[in-house]
């Protein structure tokens, strides 16, 4: 039997990306997976050889880093903190508090992974002045995300998955907005969202979106019988010469075009 891993991280998306790494590891399993510090107890009852502890849940006055100490204490727990680059002060309380190590959320897909591996590995725990001068190196460090094609993580997939989603109808989503619809729907800001994906893709949401939305608009021409209107209806464009301004910018033809050269 492995060493147990638990998890408490409030995203879901994080969350399941995490379960997959540490099920990816060899030498390690997946204990306790909560969301919250409501059910921190739990881990007391039936201790994990480590936890990794999203810094930045609390829930009811539970103090994360009362949750590290205790743990440390009466389960003999070892906590590996995640949190982000520009969250200083809650890190260097962390270690204070008994923490073995931390690992930036905000960092590319590859690294995290990486690092988790090697925390996982037994890295050298890291004093609480170390801490707070590599934080300092990284946000001074320009990081470049990896290309195209190189990481597909889950959080990346999840995306894609939404926005596809979003452009089958947008009319049919609880939001006006492509923006509003994943903040909802992944329970993450769309800054971060827009940050994490191009880090992981070298694409932006943007592009990713057009190309989609390109796409739909291909399929609808060549295998309907739909009505330019229609179809503008259908993929939430404005009117019928937002579509063909759109179609043209992306291809330089107009859809009425397309459409003949595809039948």
């Amino acid at each position: 039997m492995g060493k147990r891993i638990s998890i408490i991280e409030p995203h879901a998306i994080f969350r399941a990306i995490l379960k997959e790494m540490v099920r990816s590891i060899d030498g390690f399993e997946t204990g306790h997976v909560l969301d919250d510090l409501d059910e921190w107890m739990v881990l007391l009852d039936e201790p994990t050889d480590i936890l990794l502890l999203n810094l930045e849940v609390s829930k009811k006055g539970v103090c994360p880093c009362d949750v590290i100490s205790r743990l440390a204490l009466d389960a003999g727990t070892a906590t590996i903190a995640l949190g982000s680059s520009h969250n200083e002060a809650m890190l260097h309380r962390a270690f204070e508090s008994g923490a073995v190590g931390y690992l930036l959320k905000d960092s590319a897909y590859a690294e995290f992974r990486a690092n988790l591996q090697l925390a996982l590995a037994g890295g050298i725990p890291l004093s609480s002045n170390v801490t707070r001068q590599l934080i300092r190196s990284f946000e001074q460090k320009e990081v470049k995300g990896p290309s195209v094609g190189e990481v597909r993580s889950l959080f990346v997939l999840e995306v894609e998955k939404a926005i596809e989603s979003y452009l089958q109808d947008p009319s049919e989503t609880c939001c006006s907005n492509l923006s509003d619809y994943l903040n909802r729907r992944m329970n993450l800001s769309y800054s971060h969202i827009s940050t994490l994906y191009r880090e992981q893709t070298g694409t932006t949401l943007g592009q990713h979106r057009q190309l989609r939305r390109l796409e739909h608009v291909k399929r609808l021409l060549h295998d309907t019988d739909q009505t330019l209107t229609q179809i503008a209806e259908t993929l939430g464009f404005s009117s019928v010469a937002h579509l063909s301004t759109f179609f043209h910018k992306m291809t330089g033809i107009r859809p009425s075009e397309y459409r003949r050269l595809a039948s």
